[in-house]
C-alpha cells in the first residue's frame, strides 16, 4: 500500500527549458543589469562582484556545515545475518544499454549473477532501444540465468537513459527497484544490505543510495574522479542525510520502494509507460531526489558500494568532458524545473531544505561558470596592478573576496584530502596538488555545457560514456 503523499503537485519536466514566468524574470533581470551598467556602470560592476562573493560565501558555509554533519552521522545498524526468509523482498533490477559490446554485457551479467540474493526473488531486466540491433544481438548471443530478460523499448522521444528506464519499469511488479549501469559491479551483499536497512527504517524512508566508487585508473584525472566520488557519496550525502536534507541521487545503485516510485510517477497510458524518471532531464537522478522529498519521502546513504569506470580520455565522444557536461547540464535542468513554482516547493520541503538543494544543483554549475572571470581578474592584477581592478574591489569587498579565495580554496582542497583519508587512497594524495588544473577543466566543461543547453538541438543530448576499458575485476580483488 502506497504512503499518502505530503501534498499533491503536478510534476513538470525539463522538456521546456524555461516557462513563461522564468523567461520574463530572466529578461527583466538582464534588461535591468544592462540599464544599470549604462546608467551607473561602476556601482553596478561592484554590486555584481559583491553578489558573486556572497554566493561563494554561502556555498563555502553550506559545505562546511554538511562536512560537520557528515562527521557526526550515524548510519542505521544492520545485520544481514539476522534477516529471515520472510524479510526478503522481491527485487527488480533494471540495466539500460545503448551501443554496448558483448564484453561489457558479459561482465555485467557476471556481476549481477554474483549478487547474494535468492534468484526466485529477482527479476533482472536489460532494456535496449529497438534501433540498437547490435546490442540486442550481442545480448542474445550470451548465456544468462533464467531470471534475466531482455526488454526492447520503442525509440520514441528523446534518446536518453531515463526514457528507457521508464519503459522497463512499466514491465515490473516487484517490491524494490534498483537501476544499475551496464559497467557496474555492485557488492555481492548490496541487495541484502538494502533490505536490512529498509527493515530498520521508517516508512518515510523511500530510497537508499549506495556508494559509487571508481576503479583505479592510469591517468591523473582518474584520481580526481575517484576522490570526487568518495567525497560526494561519503561526505556530501551522509552530511545532507544527517541534517534531514534532500540529496541528489547518483544515476545508479538507487534502491527504491516500488510503491513510492509508482506514487511519484505519472501514468502515461498512451505510451504504455510509467514516467518516474524525467525523460528530458539528463541528470534524472538529481531531479528524482527532490521529487521524492516533495512527496514527503526521505532517503538514506547505503553503506555498500558499486564499482564504476571513469573515462579513459578527457575530450571527445565518450570522454570525461562529455560526461561532466551531461551531469552539469542535468543539474541546471533540475534547478530550473524546481524553481518554476518556488513558493509551492518551499511549502512542501521547507525553506532550508529547498535552498540547500538549489545550492547543490544550481550553485555548482553557476560557480564553475563565473570562476574563470575572477581567476582572470586576479591574474591580470598580479601582473599589471591595474587601477581598474583596484577600483572594482573597495576595501570591504577586497578583504572579503580574499578571505573567500584563500579559505574557500583551502577548504575544497581539504575536502579532497579527507576523501583520500576516508578511502585510504594514499596514492592519490600527490595528484590532489594538481587541483587547479582540475578546477580549470571543470570550468571549461561548464562553458561547453552552457552552449549545449541553450541550443535546442543539443539540449537533451545524452553524452554517453565509453565502457569496458578498465579492469574492474582487479578492483574487486582488492
Amino acid at each position: 500500500m502506497a504512503l499518502r503523499r505530503k501534498s499533491y503537485y503536478v510534476r513538470e519536466t525539463a522538456e521546456v527549458l524555461l516557462n513563461r514566468l522564468q523567461c520574463l524574470i530572466l529578461y527583466g533581470l538582464a534588461v535591468s543589469i544592462i540599464g544599470c551598467l549604462v546608467w551607473k556602470p561602476h556601482i553596478t560592476e561592484i554590486s555584481l562582484i559583491a553578489a558573486c562573493i556572497a554566493l561563494y560565501v554561502v556555498i563555502v558555509a553550506h559545505r562546511a556545515v554538511i562536512n560537520l554533519s557528515s562527521a557526526l552521522y550515524k548510519a542505521p545498524e544492520i545485520n544481514i545475518e539476522e534477516l529471515e526468509p520472510d524479510d526478503l523482498k522481491t527485487y527488480s533490477i533494471i540495466i539500460a544499454m545503448r551501443h554496448e559490446g558483448s564484453a561489457i554485457i558479459e561482465r555485467s551479467i557476471k556481476a549481477i549473477s554474483n549478487l547474494n540474493y535468492p534468484p526466485e526473488l529477482m527479476d533482472v531486466i536489460y532494456v535496449v532501444d529497438d534501433d540498437d540491433g547490435d546490442t540486442i544481438a550481442a545480448f542474445r548471443q550470451l548465456p544468462s540465468p533464467p531470471y534475466f530478460r531482455l526488454v526492447i523499448a520503442p525509440m520514441i522521444g528523446p534518446g536518453t537513459k531515463p526514457r528507457a528506464l521508464n519503459y522497463a519499469f512499466s514491465q515490473t511488479a516487484n517490491e524494490i527497484t534498483v537501476p544499475y549501469d551496464i559497467e557496474d559491479v555492485p557488492h555481492p551483499d548490496q541487495l541484502l544490505e538494502a533490505v536490512a536497512t529498509f527493515k530498520v527504517s521508517g516508512r518515510n524512508i523511500g530510497y537508499l543510495q549506495a556508494r559509487l566508487v571508481y576503479s583505479p585508473g592510469k591517468k591523473w584525472y582518474n584520481c580526481f574522479y575517484k576522490v570526487d566520488y568518495a567525497h560526494h557519496f561519503w561526505e556530501l550525502l551522509r552530511g545532507m542525510a544527517g541534517l534531514g536534507l534532500a540529496f541528489p541521487l547518483g544515476g545508479t545503485s538507487n534502491h527504491f520502494r516500488t510503491e513510492v516510485l509508482r506514487e511519484v510517477g505519472v501514468d502515461q497510458t498512451n505510451s504504455k509507460t510509467w514516467a518516474v524518471w524525467d525523460s528530458y532531464n539528463v541528470a534524472e537522478d538529481a531531479d528524482l531526489g527532490l521529487v521524492l522529498q516533495r512527496h514527503g519521502y526521505k532517503g538514506l546513504p547505503l553503506n555498500s558500494f558499486t564499482i564504476e569506470e571513469s573515462p579513459d580520455h578527457l575530450f571527445g565522444p565518450g570522454g570525461a568532458s562529455r560526461q561532466r557536461q551531461r551531469w552539469l547540464k542535468g543539474y541546471l535542468q533540475t534547478g530550473l524545473v524546481h524553481s518554476r513554482h518556488p513558493l509551492f516547493a518551499i511549502r512542501q520541503v521547507g525553506l532550508v531544505n529547498y535552498l540547500s538543494y538549489m545550492l547543490v544543483v544550481m550553485g555548482t554549475p553557476i560557480v564553475l561558470l563565473i570562476n574563470p572571470i575572477f581567476w582572470s581578474m586576479t591574474i591580470y592584477y598580479i601582473f599589471t596592478e591595474s587601477s581598474v581592478i583596484q577600483q572594482l574591489f573597495p576595501a570591504p569587498l577586497y578583504y572579503s573576496g580574499m578571505a573567500v579565495m584563500i579559505f574557500g580554496n583551502l577548504g575544497l582542497f581539504y575536502q579532497l584530502l579527507v576523501a583520500c583519508y576516508r578511502t585510504e587512497d594514499w596514492k592519490s594524495v600527490p595528484t590532489m596538488f594538481l587541483v587547479p588544473f582540475w578546477w580549470a577543466f571543470n570550468s571549461l566543461v561548464s562553458l561547453l555545457m552552457f552552449i549545449e543547453i541553450i541550443r535546442p538541438s543539443t539540449r537533451y543530448r545524452w553524452n554517453k560514456t565509453s565502457h569496458g576499458h578498465s579492469l574492474i575485476e582487479e578492483a574487486i580483488a582488492k
